[in-house]
């Protein structure tokens, strides 16, 4: 009973390190493998349920069948632990558009791609959700993106090279941009601000804060680099 109650907890208290790894050795992407996750989360806090009930009430027969399938509906709950956000699924777009992609060549000395996809992020060293993004943007270069990260900060080179370092940065091409008044307005006053680009100077997608989620990352990771 034990060992059924400590896997439904463990996996959604670790559930990002263990969704990473899935995405990176199973090739099934992000959403597949946060429901199977999300499955066996509530398949085995079910269990628990059932073996709990049948210690409780010694004298009872409870249908295992139908005691799993009542506990799953709570298990799904446990499941939801981390992370607790209401975009996981969905491909929402904020509809910005960035303007200015030349200016931001010229300001960072960077060359983004031309005719093709890329994504470019604004980021800072201190926001939560850009630490996340910048996770999941990695795991997905390892999985195998075959699309370019741009990631402009705006502090020093040591403060960009530290977030990499400690967020699964490597393989992500980074620029620093010390004009404030260019990084605000490019970004929004929104952090992160993750654009997907075309290669044509046009925005495709613009995921902000918590929005650049499962179905997303799987989108991007689908997009070809030739």
């Amino acid at each position: 009973m034990i060992p059924t109650l400590g896997i439904s907890l463990f996996i959604p208290i670790y559930f990002e390190d263990v969704l990473s790894l899935l995405v990176v050795y199973t090739g099934l992407g992000w959403v597949i493998n946060t429901i199977i996750l999300r499955t066996i989360t509530a398949f085995f806090f079910g269990i628990f349920i059932y073996c709990f009930l049948n210690l409780l009430f010694v004298n009872k027969n409870f249908k295992f069948g139908l005691v799993v399938v009542l506990g799953m509906l709570p298990g799904y709950g446990v499941s939801l632990i981390n992370p607790i956000h209401n975009t996981d699924y969905g491909l929402v777009n904020s509809e910005i558009a960035l303007q200015n992609i030349e200016e931001l060549e010229e300001a960072t000395g960077a060359i983004f791609p031309e005719k093709q996809h890329f994504i470019l992020a604004f980021m800072t060293s201190s926001c939560h959700h850009c630490q996340e993004a910048c996770r999941r943007l990695g795991t997905n270069k390892q999985a195998g993106q075959e699309i370019p990260v741009h990631m402009i900060f705006p502090g020093s080179m040591e403060d960009a090279q530290e977030f990499l370092k400690e967020n699964n940065g490597e393989g992500i091409f980074y620029h620093l941009l010390d004009d404030d008044d260019l990084f605000r307005r490019s970004c929004e006053k929104i952090y992160p601000s993750i654009y997907l680009m075309n290669g044509k100077n046009e925005t495709d997608y613009h995921w902000s804060g918590a929005e650049m989620n499962f179905s997303a990352l799987d989108y991007i990771s689908e997009i070809r680099f030739n």
